[in-house]
């Protein structure tokens, strides 16, 4: 699916039931493994930087190799002296994309090596190495697919690739520049960074790229020069190297005006996406008016290391106060299901994390999820959608600078008028605007909760629902204490056993006779 959750939302049964088993667990890797694993340039990178704690952090797929790098690792690493100490992260707090600073800080390491699948969201405090896997990619057919699409050298082409090809990258750029018809422009990866300040050391290129130089592309921790006068590609054609995953449904939603293609590794076979871009927009902006319905919204924190993470939490709520809405901020880590169900309170849900984990699949979920992009359009006076989509912190922050769409004196009809209509539900929703005003009288309701009045005796508006208010609306509301109504008692022994069967419950196979028998005598009669 082109909105897959997988690696940040997945079900918990899966987990418990994965065969994590390897044939020889502990046994030297040898021949590719050891080569896709990276064991000699790890190395090298942790002798350079005179490394003494070093974290290995594996997502759950590629979990059942970790004692095998480990073991090799160590064994080149007994050459130093000290040799340096290591663990094995698994786990992972948040997305498996993203490094787990939290948990690496636990065992103090002083660096980090990250395998498989990454985000390359710009971290705060460690240096880390990416160990992405090594892919297999025929070049001569991509090359014989791009040509068969694109025959004229007016066509200009831009190739994404994913992570597990970059050892292929410097060959790929090469070849494509020279045996394409079309014009081609090929993004190379990059770590992403959101300030000025010195990032923390990483093996993958730190090239500065400025947002502001004509024709640079940045997205999801890549960069590439188009030689275009607009960041969008409107008219370019857009080939991903890869499989179906989050790093493709963000490309689809990011350069949204662009025809987007994917060509597939196994197969060897150029797709068109079109159809896919289409329908998950339309899902987003249904998402977007249900956020403009929604009374109390909730902060999901996604991350705890990605760079400017804080800020963004901040801007979110400086968002939904001035929206006259409530909110609750929620740190839940891996999400599913159940977790989000146990507040029903909560009308919807908007996460931060990094750009892999942010865009969410939630027709699983009681309560929408939406990206922070979706709630400013959402709540944001004067700011609409014009077809462009982000998903990164750096831009929705330094668009948020340079424009307060809350200081603008917006003269429409949803800012000044008390109420509008859903989209969603048809109905009349209130904006919960307070209004000034110079005299007040409170009283109190028979049912206890207070009332206030204006100097007309017009009953005035709250706030936006809280989730006391929720509370006292439902009707069971736990169990009652009836403090000095209930006798003192002295405790006695409770049924031991379990819930499932106490002990001296008839047997689960009697209490099904039993059951027959009734059903047989209710038939009989």
């Amino acid at each position: 699916s082109i909105t897959s959750t997988a690696g940040f939302y997945e079900d918990p049964q899966v987990l418990l039931h994965r065969d994590v088993s390897e044939p020889g667990a502990g046994a030297a890797l040898q021949g590719d493994i050891l080569d896709s694993f990276e064991i000699e340039s790890t190395f090298e990178w942790i002798k350079t930087n005179n490394y003494k704690r070093v974290a290995l952090q594996f997502p759950d797929t590629m979990l059942q190799y970790g004692s095998g790098v480990y073991d090799a690792l160590s064994r080149k690493c007994a050459e130093l002296s000290p040799a340096p100490v290591m663990t094995i992260l698994a786990d992972t707090a948040y997305g498996q994309c993203c490094v787990d600073e939290v948990a690496a800080e636990h065992f103090s390491a002083d660096c980090l090596v990250h395998y498989g699948p990454a985000c390359l969201s710009a971290n705060q405090r460690l240096p880390v190495k990416y160990v992405f896997g090594k892919s297999v990619l025929n070049v001569d057919a991509l090359i014989g697919s791009i040509n068969s699409e694109f025959k004229s050298d007016a066509d200009r082409v831009a190739v994404f690739y994913d992570v597990s090809f970059h050892h292929k990258a410097a060959d790929l750029e090469k070849r494509l520049k020279t045996e394409l018809v079309c014009k081609v422009s090929v993004a190379k990866l990059k770590r992403s960074t959101t300030t000025d300040e010195p990032q923390p050391q990483s093996d993958v290129d730190q090239t500065s790229l400025q947002t502001t130089d004509a024709g640079s592309i940045e997205f999801c921790g890549r960069h590439f020069r188009s030689n275009a006068s607009n960041a969008h590609l409107d008219g370019w054609s857009i080939i991903y190297i890869g499989p179906e995953n989050r790093t493709l449904t963000n490309l689809v939603m990011t350069f949204n005006q662009a025809t987007i293609y994917r060509f597939d590794a196994e197969t060897n076979q150029l797709e068109k996406q079109t159809l896919s871009s289409n329908k998950a927009l339309m899902r987003r902006f249904y998402l977007i008016e249900r956020a403009k319905d929604a009374d109390i919204i909730g902060i999901l924190v996604g991350t705890l290391a990605v760079s400017k993470y804080l800020d963004m939490l901040q801007h979110l709520q400086n968002i939904i106060k001035k929206a006259n809405k409530t909110f609750y901020t929620f740190v839940v880590g891996k999400l599913n299901v159940p977790k989000l169900a146990n507040f029903q309170e909560v009308d919807l849900f908007v996460i931060v994390a990094c750009p892999e984990n942010s865009i969410l699949d939630s027709k699983d979920f009681f309560k929408p999820v939406v990206t922070p992009f979706e709630l400013e359009i959402a709540l944001v006076p004067g700011k609409s959608w014009n077809n462009r989509y982000s998903i990164e912190f750096k831009t929705l922050l330094e668009e948020t600078s340079t424009a307060d769409y809350f200081a603008k004196d917006v003269q429409d009809d949803e800012t000044d008028s008390d109420a509008r209509v859903s989209l969603v539900s048809r109905s009349i929703k209130s904006n919960h605007k307070v209004q000034e005003i110079t005299e007040t009288v409170t009283e109190t309701a028979p049912d206890g909760t207070v009332v206030i009045r204006n100097q007309n005796t017009q009953v005035m508006r709250r706030e936006a629902p809280t989730a006391m208010d929720f509370f006292l609306q439902r009707s069971y509301k736990g169990l009652e204490q009836q403090l000095g109504e209930t006798p003192v008692v002295t405790a006695s022994v409770g049924r031991p056993g379990i819930p499932m069967e106490y002990e001296g419950e008839p047997a689960a196979t009697e209490a099904d006779d039993a059951e027959v028998d009734l059903d047989d005598q209710v038939q009989s009669e």
